[in-house]
């Protein structure tokens, strides 16, 4: 899918279009609080039950993975998962502000409550961190403009929750996103399946 100037979002490879989110009659917003924060969640009149809508990111310039997951009374959905690409010769403001529109038509479609963000991992290349950091910046803005609550995890906090083990591999998480998602296969590229790991993480910390 082109997002204009050469920026892509990655044709959406998982949905779960037997769970829509339809705001209709049957259907209210209901408020609760969780870790401090207060939510609007979705509740079906008819049965009764609390639907919440995460959106994973794990940010990146030139790739940025995305994923939104929906859980109702304990079960948990895939809704959308995919990407958003960058070329690498275009200059990074019109890089962030791509990443910024596509971003903001993924919440607006989706309509999360959440939002669960990778926090930034120094490590010896200084250029990558500083990349990422901008990324992060427009994700969060994105998520904050939106009226999402936004949540931050460590990889090692969500390599723990989801693996059981913090030095888990970029294969062992996939197939544990896959195995908590009862997707027929592991989600890929790797960026997808790491945001998708966030939203489970924020699912998890938040009890839902």
């Amino acid at each position: 899918m082109d997002c204009g100037n050469g920026v892509r979002k990655l044709a959406v490879r998982y949905s779960a279009s037997d769970s829509p989110f339809v705001i209709d009659g049957d259907t209210r917003y209901t408020e609760y609080e969780s870790n401090g924060n207060r939510h609007f969640a979705v509740t079906n009149k008819d049965k009764d039950s609390l639907t919440m809508r995460i959106i994973g990111i794990d940010p990146g310039t030139g790739i940025m993975g995305f994923g939104v997951i929906e859980v109702t009374a304990g079960k948990t959905v895939l809704v959308t998962a995919g990407a958003i690409t960058t070329p690498p010769h275009t200059p990074l403001a019109e890089r962030l502000e791509e990443i910024y529109t596509s971003l903001q038509g993924i919440i607006e479609e989706t309509k999360p409550q959440l939002m669960a963000i990778e926090k930034l991992f120094f490590n010896q290349n200084v250029t990558t961190a500083m990349s990422v950091s901008h990324a992060r910046g427009v994700a969060m803005l994105a998520g904050q403009q939106a009226g999402l609550s936004i949540e931050e995890y460590t990889p090692l906090q969500i390599k723990q929750t989801i693996t059981g083990y913090g030095r888990a591999t970029k294969k062992q998480m996939q197939e544990m996103v896959r195995l908590h998602l009862n997707l027929v296969e592991a989600p890929k590229p790797d960026d997808c399946a790491d945001a998708l790991a966030a939203a489970l993480m924020c699912a998890v910390m938040n009890r839902l």
